[in-house]
């Protein structure tokens, strides 16, 4: 009995063995779905990340709009302003209606910090709103101070408004270049369109200053001297040197088509046709002459040229903001895709197991309780699957001989004794 006890290892090993694969089947799926859902999460991570970015994206080109406005009303009051007679019905309703584009402006920006909670944690919303608060109160003052000759203007009232006007164009491109250094690095395409965008924005200002400037000497109606001309040139290369920077990236052969005509529109209606009609104001200043248009007219005229760079810098933006729209769809994308492997991972994985456990774990249990029942003494039980073809059949034909072979053994030992005890 010794003997059989001695086999009895082996079978313990091959009943482990079941439990090895259905260890090893759970692991590599286990390590599969935790591949997949650290995938998953990267692409989630990602989503969120790019939804962020378009908030601030969107919030930062708001604050552009609004400082565009602003910068054109100050320049039409400043206009106003310089007239000593009583400003007009017509020009009253003209600067309602550039202020209203400005209050609209500024009042779509508080609806979108209210909306877009990630990028208004980043605006200092107390500055700005105290700014637009204490502007929109001068902004009154000074709307009744325009409606009185000029002699009669509180200079009190219009300092105040001046500087109330500065002091909100201020808050709101505080704000554009907090948001816009949140947008640095994401990548390299959406640094280039901030970089144009950032560039446009200073050249409009440049513009700004040099059209109001021109618009309050055309008013002055004197001849232009040395220090004059002198200060138009500078302002000129100040707009012109950093809107080379701009050229120079749209000659790039990866630079966005879009964004290459607006440039090449810009240069052709401010840099071409609008610098030759500053030009010849300048002439006409220097000879003494009358301009061609008047302070009002040459402010009119100049419209378009600095709504041509504002165009730029918005088309940079509307970029930016497609660039990173793609990017989060990309990462929904792949969120889906992950979730969708997970679950085909998850299918697989029990269709493997259940493969596993009917082939290879349950046939090699039924051939170890075969081989224990053999082993135990019991000769008669039958041994299943000695028909099969692959290892399994091979394993139990190879315990039907081992069975078969223990009988014959047993018969050869009895009819040896029967033999020996006729004999004795």
């Amino acid at each position: 009995m010794s003997s059989w006890q001695g086999r009895g290892t082996p079978v313990k090993r091959l009943q482990s063995i079941g439990v090895i694969l259905s260890a090893s089947t759970g692991l590599l799926v286990l390590m599969l779905l935790t591949g997949l859902a650290m995938s998953a999460k990267l692409a989630f991570d990602g989503q969120v990340q790019a939804r962020a970015h378009l908030s601030i994206a969107a919030v930062a080109q708001q604050f552009l709009l609004a400082d565009e406005s602003l910068r054109d009303e100050r320049g039409a009051v400043g206009a106003a302003r310089a007239l000593s007679a009583p400003a007009s019905a017509s020009e009253m309703a003209e600067l309602a209606q550039q202020h209203g584009r400005s209050e609209a402006s500024l009042t779509a920006v508080a609806a979108l910090l209210e909306a877009e909670s990630g990028a208004a944690s980043l605006v200092d919303r107390q500055r700005f709103a105290k700014a637009r608060v204490r502007y929109e109160a001068a902004q009154a003052r000074m709307m009744d101070m325009l409606r009185l000759p000029g002699p009669a203007r509180s200079q009190q009232v219009m300092a105040e408004w001046a500087t109330a006007a500065a002091g909100l164009i201020t808050a709101v491109e505080s704000e554009i270049a907090t948001l816009s250094l949140q947008l640095s690095g994401i990548d390299s395409f959406i640094d280039e369109m901030m970089k144009v965008s950032n560039i446009a924005t200073a050249v409009r200002y440049e513009a700004g200053l040099d059209r109001a400037m021109l618009a309050e000497t055309i008013l002055q109606a004197r001849p232009l001297d040395e220090r004059h001309r002198i200060q138009f040139t500078e302002m000129r290369v100040a707009g012109t040197s950093p809107w080379n920077v701009i050229r120079r990236s749209a000659r790039i052969p990866s630079f966005p088509d879009i964004l290459r005509k607006a440039v090449d529109q810009t240069q052709e209606i401010y840099f071409t046709e609008q610098a030759a009609q500053r030009d010849a104001i300048l002439a006409q200043l220097s000879k003494a002459e009358q301009p061609a248009l008047s302070s009002a007219g040459w402010m009119r005229y100049s419209n378009r040229g600095l709504g041509a760079i504002t165009n730029v810098s918005h088309t940079a933006f509307e970029l930016a903001k497609s660039h990173i729209s793609g990017q989060a769809a990309w990462a929904r994308q792949r969120f889906l895709i992950s979730l969708a492997m997970m679950a085909a991972a998850i299918v697989l994985a029990s269709l493997a197991f259940l493969f596993i456990f009917r082939r290879v774990i349950r046939p090699l249990r039924i051939l170890t309780r075969a081989m224990e029942a053999v082993i135990a003494g019991d000769m008669q039980h039958p041994i299943p699957m000695q028909d099969r073809k692959d290892e399994f059949g091979q394993f139990a034909r190879t315990v039907s001989l081992f069975r078969n072979a223990t009988l014959e053994r047993e018969r050869l030992k009895a009819a040896l004794l029967e033999n020996r005890s006729a004999k004795e």
